[in-house]
């Protein structure tokens, strides 16, 4: 199918004016939570510098437009090339396919391997926060005594490709890590809200296969099974499905940073209309036909699922959870993060890294989680 009219992050003067007069208004409201939280109206749960990413994150979402967003955050490369920069890491970029590349954080490094899908609706690029956050993350697991190497997917982004070129170009950078010497048994694969789609999507694909046209590339991993199970999937904050109607979607909305009139609608907008009835259940895994995770086991040994009290989506990843995952592997965990949104852990870091203490405990178990999967597999 053509791609959409529309060119990424491509804004107008007006618009560009429009977004100057929200910046100028941050500083307020800034002053304007840290004055609730003086006069003791609104206390953090963990951090007054937490309570002002997620007001900003908010203010933001609420008076922006897609390709607005597109232009605050910029190209995934862009953003990963300045933050290596500015940590002084070194910066490594593996060309796949069409815009597909792998961008390490930190060393590269291929025995143990957590491959990252980030989110962001299929249409935002990735924000250097998390960034931040992974890099924590892998910081902790050296401590811990494990070099794990973080490879992120940087893949085409909407309006300027459409799904499922975000599909093909996943399978292709696991096709990638396997074909140059990573075991499967040594790669956790982890996506955040529209990363965590993708990743039920490739898992979905691992099932149940789909033929690729001549013009894409064929992944050896869709064509023959997996060596070895895949060591563990992460899914934070997954988008399960693109219709929400449950008495979370309500109840939480005031606390959320994503049901914003902006994002209403976006599912069916960038990925949806696009899909085939006969292959909902690869984009949609809430709506997938009973049992369509059968097997799972074979194709991974461990899922972790995670989601926020006050997420506008908890009931819909629940469900999920316990609809189509629950019993299907031995290491199937669930948590429910008390008074967290979307995509929590990261707003501890969007204001850059910070202290021990002002760190959830999500992000504890995130690094605890990986520590006890990487039981490392010699190959050859």
């Amino acid at each position: 199918m053509p791609n959409p009219p529309g060119k990424y992050a491509s804004i107008s003067l007006y618009e560009r004016i429009h977004l100057i007069f929200i910046f100028l208004q941050l500083p307020l409201v800034i002053l304007w939570t840290l004055l609730l939280f003086l006069l003791h109206i609104r206390r953090p749960a963990r951090s007054i510098r937490r309570e002002i990413s997620l007001a900003i994150v908010r203010f933001i979402n609420y008076r922006v437009s897609l390709p607005q967003i597109q232009y605050i955050i910029g190209t995934s490369t862009d953003t990963y090339t300045k933050w290596s920069k500015k940590h002084a890491l070194p910066e490594t970029i593996e060309e796949l396919v069409g815009d597909a590349k792998i961008m390490w954080i930190g060393p590269k490094r291929t025995k143990r391997v957590v491959l990252f899908f980030h989110g962001g609706g299929y249409f935002a690029a990735l924000p250097a926060f998390m960034l931040d956050f992974w890099r924590y993350v892998q910081v902790r697991l050296e401590k811990r005594g494990l070099e794990v190497g973080f490879a992120v997917l940087n893949y085409s982004l909407y309006p300027e490709s459409t799904y499922p070129t975000q599909l093909h170009q996943a399978c292709t950078a696991l096709d990638h890590l396997i074909s140059t010497g990573t075991h499967p048994s040594n790669i956790h694969i982890i996506g955040d809200s529209a990363g965590g789609n993708l990743v039920l999507g490739l898992l979905s694909l691992l099932l149940h296969p789909l033929p690729f046209t001549d013009s894409e590339r064929k992944a050896r991993i869709i064509n023959a099974p997996l060596a070895a199970p895949l060591a563990g999937v992460y899914l934070m904050s997954p988008w399960v499905n693109f219709t929400n109607t449950s008495p979370s979607l309500a109840q939480n909305a005031p606390h959320d940073i994503s049901d914003s009139p902006t994002l209403q609608g976006l599912g069916e907008r960038v990925i949806g209309s696009r899909t085939p009835p006969s292959q909902r259940a690869y984009v949609e895994p809430l709506k997938a036909p009973s049992g369509w995770f059968n097997g799972l086991d074979s194709v991974v040994n461990r899922v972790l699922v995670s989601a926020g009290g006050k997420e506008v989506d908890r009931d819909d990843v629940v469900s999920f959870g316990k609809v189509h995952l629950e019993g299907k592997t031995r290491g199937y965990e669930f948590v429910l993060q008390e008074g967290g949104v979307h995509d929590d852990p990261y707003f501890d870091f969007f204001l850059g890294t910070p202290g021990e203490g002002e760190v959830g405990g999500l992000t504890h178990k995130i690094v605890e989680w990986l520590v006890g999967g990487f039981d490392l597999v010699e190959v050859g």
